[in-house]
């Protein structure tokens, strides 16, 4: 494989590296014996008042707003590392999560951060309202900081209740 080919795919590899870390993890907490997940998806839309876009609507599976901070940012390899925080609220203000993340993107012809080709785990860190003591990981892949429309999927869990599986918190 050509040095190029490979330095190209070193995001994609950082962020299955961090994707699985955060599993594995997440797996410590989440027991199969005692824990509901359900799969969420659907699409950030980001809403832009500067150059990166920090805030905007969900769609899908987790209908609401978020906002995000940037928390740390720096060159990693041939690309970029960076943190972030996210908070969303369900759009009937049932629940709010607040997520903490992990991201990676390739450098862009300058050797800045090309934005436009981010990876991002996002680990839910707090639950409130209807999802309350839940945990989850949701990933997003594409340009939401600069403003397009990004994919986000994942999944929500809890823990079953005495009246067995999906008995506890139903929503989003």
């Amino acid at each position: 494989m050509p040095l190029n080919s490979l330095l190209a795919r070193i995001p994609v590899i950082a962020a299955a590296l961090l994707a699985g870390a955060s599993a594995c993890a997440q797996a410590q907490i989440e027991d199969p014996h005692v824990t509901v997940c359900r799969a969420v998806s659907g699409m950030l839309m980001p809403e832009c008042n500067g150059a990166i876009c920090t805030q905007g609507r969900l769609t899908g599976s987790l209908q609401g707003r978020y906002s995000t901070r940037n928390t740390s940012q720096y060159p990693a390899g041939p690309g970029w590392l960076y943190t972030s925080f996210t908070r969303i609220e369900l759009a009937d203000r049932s629940a709010k999560l607040v997520t903490l993340n992990e991201g990676t993107v390739p450098r862009d012809a300058q050797g800045g951060p090309d934005l436009s080709r981010a990876v991002e785990v996002l680990q839910i860190d707090e639950a409130t309202g209807t999802l309350a003591d839940h945990t989850g990981t949701l990933v997003l892949a594409g340009a939401h900081l600069v403003g397009k429309p990004t994919a986000y999927s994942g999944r929500i869990c809890h823990h079953m209740d005495a009246r067995g599986p999906g008995a506890a918190g139903q929503q989003p």
